[in-house]
């Protein structure tokens, strides 16, 4: 079972100190902060995730069990019936 704090140590493991303080955003703001002018981004904001890992792209998502979309619903023959890449209801 993964948990959320073993996973964000392993990504930060590789890299670089300053990227793993806990003021490295608020660096970066005060870092910019006299610039006036400033490009601007097109980003993705992602709430509320909720992740199974072991969701598996082609399982069955209309099963029985409590959980779908995993190797034990099965991988039906139906497109209709098969989990999409990025999650089912």
């Amino acid at each position: 079972m993964y948990h959320a704090e073993d996973y964000i140590n392993k990504i930060l493991a590789g890299k670089p100190e300053f990227l793993t303080a806990n003021n490295y955003i608020n660096q970066q703001y005060i870092s910019i902060a006299g610039e006036t002018a400033r490009s601007s981004i097109k980003a993705v904001l992602v709430t509320d995730p909720h992740v199974d890992f072991q969701y598996t792209v082609g399982a069955d998502k209309n099963c029985n069990n409590y959980l779908c979309c995993r190797p034990d619903s099965g991988f039906p023959t139906d497109f209709e019936r098969m989990a999409s890449e990025w999650g089912e209801y």
